[in-house]
């Protein structure tokens, strides 16, 4: 049979009274059909259709009415949704390096998203009258449609990161001073304060989270105390302080006891003020972003420049000059070359072009020392070697570096000495010798020095040198002291200060272990060359157990090896092991007169990165250029670009910002971090609490049930009264919301809880998404459940109302309609 085509191929409504209304051409194609009998023949000029649109009708506007490119599209969405979920390695490839949100929010997934409103909104108007029979369809359109733009609203505007709040600051205003500083709570963080001449230094030995008050006024209440180590002038002592009870404050004595029964008053120092305030946070880092951040040496704020396109989770390496490739890896030169635009007036690399040339997701700087620089700085590579059980122990000691310069808590020591007479000296003896000789009288003392010498004060008396008219008293003693002039450029010596009595008065001699860097004081307090009627030398003490000693030409290498009574000396050859005491050998791997530092990083191979370190270990590669003048320096990343040390966090929040020299002799810090987003208002934390099983949190984090933090936020009358915020329980606050991110456990001998890391994020749209949500649901619980119930209701009012007033012969009739018009449905 031929299928009907005619411009209206569907019913178009129920009649008030509930009976079928058919089209013009639908009325036609009925009568035609009861006219020939209901024969199953068509009239021809019935069956007559319009030509089909042509391809160029079609795409500029036939695909906006069309059902099937509505389906095509939702199954694009479908699979473009799919890719960029369930399989993210297809979005991180590295022709895409997207990360979820961008994924969803590229141009592609709009077009998408826009092809599919503009074809529901064609189709419904066009071939959908608005009818009550419709109305579940029109509600379920209008829902997605609310939807879709709920969400184009929501990702263009989304905002989301995290930021740390600590819990407390000291205030300290010490006499003098014309402004307070302040520390940050933290164990382990120590602060100089300087008024005038005098210096004050503060400690936090330890803090309790929740110390329970167990007398007074506020007995058995709970709050954040902290014990601050003070150091004046003149003496030691403690003060508690807790946070929200300043009137609780008191001093702590060295022998532990309370300065209030010991000294009858709770404050030793009552000039010295120390309080408990908040610690505001005014930012917050935004995730998956990435910016340089730059300040002048000696500022706190750090100036932002944001990076625009930085890949996420490839290498993009420029040259393999610049990186330590993994050798089963393969690794291929892909620069970038990404311009970081100066958006702060205050940059202090404005006038510099900056620019990123490399990426590395996941590696770390590896120094090594190569030889043959432009100046002296002798290296030495040794080890310690137990042979019997295996063990073995490697160091790179470098002898002008006061820090690296020795190693095991200094029994390890790598020295430089100038000449073969200088070795003779410290090998002569384990115990140090100043040597005094007054060549006009041909008299020599020799004054032994040892490793333990305490300085003396000036009411000490002067020793005679026999035979002359001279008087000396060794006043100190200074170990690894810069030279500022002679010897190699980092050198270090060892000076014994010695006071001489002559005929014509007193004068102050500065012995250095190197000749040439002895000078006498002068009365105006300046230096000059030593008297040359008193020569003068001096072999420090050896004060570790294993003393490296290396020089030039024929002073070859060598091992002096103390008991704290005499010195073995050994030569040291390389590679060829030295006993230094039973069952323990040294051993010399290389030695570098001239070396330098090489720092590189190393990539870490796929097999041995962590699943879930993110951004952690990556790093760029920046160039610094003006002019002629260009620098290139790796940066680090950094979880949050960090004002000082006193909020760094081992293994948590690093703190190693690099300083460079720029082209006009400015030194400038760098640090790599996230962009910064300016919270709505600043945020500070009044307590962080947990929630445990029975027994408290002993360690394991199973016994943990909820992370409680109490925010307060500043507003023009002051700071808000507290917003409670826990792990499923987010806040919000001027636009943004606010929720658990991460804590601060107990480790290094303190008990945590020491700040509350902060989730921030902003959810614009979510209430249209969910308008939209729920008017979607509701057409369909129409459409699908009230909308058959309707239909049978109007088809039995139809069959009654006929059953009331027909005849046989409108039986028949209308019979043959039904018929009639089940043919035409069938054909349809």
């Amino acid at each position: 049979m031929n299928r009907l085509r005619t411009p209206a191929r569907r019913f178009q409504a129920i009649g008030p009274q509930g009976e079928r209304v058919f089209s013009r051409a639908e009325r036609d194609v009925l009568g035609r059909w009861a006219v020939s009998g209901c024969s199953g023949r068509w009239d021809s000029e019935a069956m007559r259709t319009k030509p089909r649109q042509g391809v160029l009708r079609f795409v500029l506007y036939g695909w906006t009415n069309s059902v099937w490119c509505g389906i095509a599209v939702l199954i694009a969405i479908f699979v473009y949704s799919s890719l960029g979920s369930a399989i993210p390695t297809f979005r991180q490839d590295e022709l895409l390096e997207m990360t979820e949100m961008e994924w969803f929010y590229w141009w592609p997934f709009l077009v998408l998203i826009a092809m599919l409103c503009v074809i529901i909104i064609t189709v419904t108007l066009r071939q959908i009258p608005l009818r009550k029979m419709n109305a579940g369809v029109w509600m379920i359109h209008t829902g997605i449609i609310t939807l879709a733009l709920g969400s184009v609203y929501y990702f263009s505007t989304k905002v989301e990161g995290d930021v740390p709040v600590f819990r407390r600051r000291v205030v300290i205003q010490v006499p003098g001073a014309a402004e307070p500083a302040s520390m940050v709570v933290r164990p382990g963080n120590h602060l100089a304060v300087s008024s005038g001449a005098d210096e004050y230094h503060f400690s936090v030995q330890q803090v309790f989270p929740e110390w329970t008050i167990a007398s007074g006024a506020d007995e058995g209440k709970t709050a954040m105390m902290t014990w601050v180590e003070v150091v004046t002038p003149t003496q030691k002592f403690t003060r508690q302080l807790l946070a929200g009870y300043p009137q609780y404050t008191e001093d702590i004595l060295p022998d532990r006891t309370r300065a209030k029964k010991t000294l009858g008053k709770p404050l030793v120092d009552e000039t010295l003020t120390l309080s408990l305030d908040y610690e505001p946070q005014t930012d917050f880092y935004v995730m998956d972003s990435a910016a340089i951040y730059a300040r002048d040496d000696g500022a706190r704020r750090w100036i932002e420049r944001p990076i625009e396109g930085l890949p996420h989770y490839h290498e993009r390496i420029a040259s393999y000059d610049d990186v330590y490739v993994p050798s089963d890896e393969a690794y291929p030169l892909r620069p970038i070359d990404l311009a970081i635009s100066s958006v702060d007036a205050a940059d202090p690399l404005a006038g510099y072009d900056v620019r990123v040339n490399s990426f590395l997701r996941y590696a770390f700087l590896e120094t090594n020392w190569h030889d043959h620089g432009e100046q002296l700085n002798p290296v030495a590579d040794v080890s310690l070697t137990a042979p019997a059980s295996g063990g073995r122990a490697d160091y790179q000691l470098v002898a002008f570096d006061a820090e690296r310069r020795s190693a095991e808590s200094g029994m390890l020591v790598f020295r430089w000495v100038e000449s073969a007479d200088e070795l003779e000296r410290m090998a002569a003896s384990a115990e140090g010798r100043l040597t005094l000789r007054v060549k006009s009288d041909e008299a020599e003392v020799v004054v032994p020095i040892p490793a333990d010498f305490e300085g003396k004060g000036a009411d000490e008396a002067f020793t005679e040198i026999a035979g002359t008219p001279y008087a000396y008293r060794v006043r100190n003693v200074f170990h690894d002291l810069p030279t500022k002039s002679g010897g190699a450029p980092g050198s270090m010596v060892s000076v014994v200060t010695v006071e001489f009595k002559t005929p014509e008065g007193t004068f102050t001699r500065f012995v250095a272990d190197r000749a040439d860097a002895t000078r006498d004081l002068t009365g105006d307090g300046s230096t000059a060359d030593p008297d040359t009627r008193i020569e003068t030398t001096y072999a420090p003490a050896l004060r570790a157990i294993v003393t490296v000693v290396s020089g030039p030409g024929e002073v070859g290498t060598h091992a002096l090896i103390s008991d704290g009574e005499a010195i073995t000396h050994s030569v040291l050859a390389m590679g060829q092991p030295v006993p230094i005491r039973e069952g323990l050998t040294l051993t010399l791997r290389a030695m570098r007169t001239h070396a330098f530092e090489v720092s590189r990083p190393r990539i870490v191979p796929m097999a041995q990165r962590e699943r879930n370190a993110r951004e952690t270990f990556s790093m760029i590669r920046v160039r610094i250029s003006k002019g002629d003048w260009s620098r290139d320096q790796w940066l680090e990343f950094h979880r949050y670009p960090l004002e000082s040390e006193q909020y760094a966090i081992r293994g948590r929040m690093a703190y190693s910002p690099v300083e460079i020299q720029l082209a006009d002799g400015r030194a400038v810090e760098l640090l790599f971090s996230r962009k910064r987003h300016p919270l709505p208002a600043p945020i500070a934390l009044e307590t962080f609490e947990l929630a445990t099983h029975t027994g408290g949190f002993t360690g394991e984090t199973i016994s943990i049930r909820d992370f409680i933090s109490r925010l307060r936020f500043k507003t023009d009358a002051g700071w808000s009264e507290a917003v409670q915020m826990s792990s499923n329980y987010p806040a919000s606050w001027g636009g943004f919301w606010y929720f658990q991110a991460e804590w601060d456990p107990p480790a290094e001998g303190h008990a945590g809880m020491n700040y509350t890391g902060l989730g921030v994020g902003n959810r614009n749209g979510v209430h249209i998404q969910l308008a939209g949500t729920c008017i979607a649901v509701i057409g369909m619980i129409y459409a699908f459940y009230y909308k058959p119930i309707l239909r049978r209701r109007i088809q039995a009012a139809q069959r009654e109302r006929a059953a009331a007033g027909r005849t046989a012969d409108d039986e028949l009739a209308m019979a043959a309609a039904e018929n009639a018009e089940r043919a035409v449905v069938a054909s349809i």
